[in-house]
């Protein structure tokens, strides 16, 4: 399982996903099969992080992507999510990558400076990242502290995971997705409102469910690029706001 696949997985899976949502009256299967968009391009923003981290000029390019698609993909977020041409409610899918993305970095930069102090390493990164989670958080973006989580965990997993055989794999991204559901959870249900939490919980469709299957083809990456060539590149860097454009001309006309 190349990067070049999972980006194949990735787009053709919150494409199915973003379809039950907007055509198909939230259709439950088209919604569980789309669990699967967000957690690889969470798991592909850590490995970018883990390729590019010894890149200054390749990290701010990538920074400087992100943004640019933040700002792009706002409006066609707000029109197919929320029917409106501005709404500040909740952000885009971007903005949490581009969180998440930073918090990596961020972590990195502590790590280094600290140096040889584990401990200190290991506390100061745990506080990025909770900043990290509280700026998500404060600012709606999409799936919150739990995405901001998941990146980062997904980044811990990659530094292990060559060593590791299948079934350690398997657990340990099991391990990852139970601790971000419980996230996801926790914040969209109102932070200690445990009576919501357990109400949510046990009423969430089985979508929702559904992300413990999603880790299964990330056990199997083999740390490999596979096919990258540039178009195909820009390509799915531009697929998001790309795809909710077309969905929206498609509800456009179809309502004529």
């Amino acid at each position: 399982m190349t990067v070049f696949v999972l980006k194949l997985i990735a787009m053709s899976t919150m494409l199915i996903d973003h379809i039950g949502f907007g055509f198909l009256d939230d259709n439950y299967l088209a919604r569980t099969v789309g669990r699967e968009a967000f957690v690889v391009y969470a798991f592909l923003m850590a490995e970018s992080y883990r390729r590019l981290k010894d890149k200054p000029d390749r990290l701010r390019a990538h920074i400087v992507k992100l943004l640019v698609l933040c700002v792009v993909s706002e409006i066609p977020f707000d029109v197919f999510f929320g029917g409106e041409l501005f709404d500040f409610s909740e952000q885009n899918v971007i903005t949490l990558l581009l969180l998440g993305f930073v918090t990596l970095i961020v972590q990195g930069k502590l790590r280094r400076k600290i140096g040889g102090h584990k401990t200190l390493a290991t506390l100061g990164s745990a506080a990025v990242l909770v900043v990290g989670c509280a700026v998500s958080y404060l600012v709606r973006s999409d799936y919150m502290i739990s995405g901001v989580f998941l990146i980062v965990a997904f980044y811990q997993y990659l530094l292990r995971a060559e060593r590791w055989g299948l079934l350690t794999r398997l657990t340990a991204l099991w391990g990852v997705a139970a601790v971000f559901v419980v996230l996801f959870l926790w914040a969209y249900s109102g932070p200690g409102d445990w009576t919501a939490i357990t109400s949510l919980a046990g009423d969430a469709p089985f979508w929702i469910k559904g992300y413990f299957l999603t880790v299964i083809p990330l056990a199997f990456y083999n740390q490999k690029l596979g096919y990258n060539g540039k178009r195909f590149g820009r390509f799915y860097s531009a697929f998001y706001p790309l795809h909710l454009a077309a969905l929206i001309l498609v509800a456009v006309i179809a309502a004529r």
